[in-house]
């Protein structure tokens, strides 16, 4: 599946840490856990083993799965221990995963090396007579945290920050100044997880393209912040609160 451990933890509301220490078992060798760290990639070797398709239908579902998986060495391993699989079940199954489409997916794309990103040359704000850490300046290191954290955890339907604009910038160092803790923006960020309208899949009438980007998540409505909103629910899911209620 497309995911980070990263990812994961913050869904779960654990540090990255605390996530990474519990699966270290299970990551070494890659045996039980198969992960790609810059493809953004999670796999289960054995999962078939112990979750057999029902029927040739639940293979023919594979294709849409196949598709949000990235291009990765991991993902052509899956193909063939896909088609290994199914060429031990009858024809129904066999046919219902075509060649062609292993075929198509045997070559992954090489996933492109990732470029330093220049260093930020922010002009320093003047410091705010404020005291206290809420009111301190956040630094260029914060604010790239905090954009290494929406990319790495927020949920694939919620596009990536690709460009640190001065806007972008201006509005991280308010929010940052507001919350400083990192651990509040990875359960903020976890939280769009548990909203389907937050991820875009509630298809509302005239908002069917809309979901939710880091300007939106930033930006604040009737001077409350929408990442505020966020943190304390608001958008929940009924079954996500009712989840957390239990």
């Amino acid at each position: 599946m497309r995911a980070t451990l990263d990812g994961l933890a913050a869904e779960l509301g654990w540090p990255p840490k605390r996530l990474r220490t519990a699966l270290a078992p299970a990551l070494t060798g890659g045996s039980m856990i198969e992960v790609n760290e810059r493809a953004s990639y999670i796999g289960l070797p054995h999962f078939l083993r112990y979750n057999q398709p029902q029927s040739p239908n639940s293979v023919t579902a594979w294709r849409s799965a196949f598709d949000l998986i990235p291009e990765c060495a991991e993902k052509q391993a899956l193909v063939r221990r896909c088609r290994a699989y199914l060429d031990s079940k009858s024809p129904a199954f066999r046919d219902a995963m075509p060649d062609g489409f292993a075929e198509a997916s045997a070559e992954p794309s090489p996933i492109p090396e990732t470029t330093q990103e220049p260093e930020l040359t922010l002009e320093p704000e003047a410091p705010s007579r404020a005291s206290g850490n809420r009111h301190e300046v956040a630094s260029v290191g914060h604010v790239k945290a905090l954009v290494e954290l929406w990319n790495t955890s927020a949920p694939q339907e919620c596009p990536r920050v690709r460009d640190m604009t001065e806007g972008r910038v201006r509005a991280m160092r308010d929010a940052l100044r507001q919350q400083p803790s990192m651990e509040y923006w990875e359960a903020a960020i976890g939280e769009l997880r548990k909203s389907t309208f937050l991820r875009g899949l509630s298809k509302r009438p005239g908002n069917e393209h809309w979901r939710a980007t880091f300007d939106w998540f930033l930006q604040s409505k009737d001077k409350t912040p929408n990442y505020v909103r966020v943190a304390e629910g608001a958008y929940r899911d009924h079954a996500a609160v009712q989840e957390d209620d239990e």
